[in-house]
């Protein structure tokens, strides 16, 4: 029988492997050079990690944003200090809720993505 902290030690490593495998996926995403970009992930730590990792790296503003179920989940991150201001325009045309930094929000919008897709585009997005 193994001790418990060889299964801690594994857990811990297995999350360090995550977070660098999401590091290169930022950088990936940062390389398509896209103001929109739709990130297929079932787990919201991810699109959280990713969106920290690129919040001091991007040049314009971004949305990253995924899909589950009905709802929409998005991280508005910013270049200029304006990712509150987006969310609020975006909150005042379609009620989505959210929060965060002037870097960083992350938001979400219970509608679906062909709702969404035609104000964001009118947003320069």
């Amino acid at each position: 029988m193994r001790k418990w902290w060889y299964f801690d030690w594994r857990y811990r490593e297995i999350e360090d492997l995550k977070k660098e495998l999401l590091a290169y996926k930022a950088l990936e995403i940062l390389a398509t050079n896209e103001t929109l970009v739709n990130y297929e992930t079932e787990d919201l730590g991810a699109l959280r990690t990713i969106s920290q990792s690129l919040m001091n790296k991007v040049t314009k503003n971004m949305i990253i944003y995924t899909i589950q179920g009905a709802t929409v989940h998005l991280s508005i991150i910013s270049s200029d200090d304006t990712a509150r201001d987006i969310f609020n325009t975006l909150k005042e045309k379609l009620g989505i809720g959210g929060g965060g930094s002037p870097k960083l929000v992350s938001a979400k919008a219970n509608m679906s993505i062909d709702e969404l897709l035609p104000v964001l585009k009118e947003m320069g997005f």
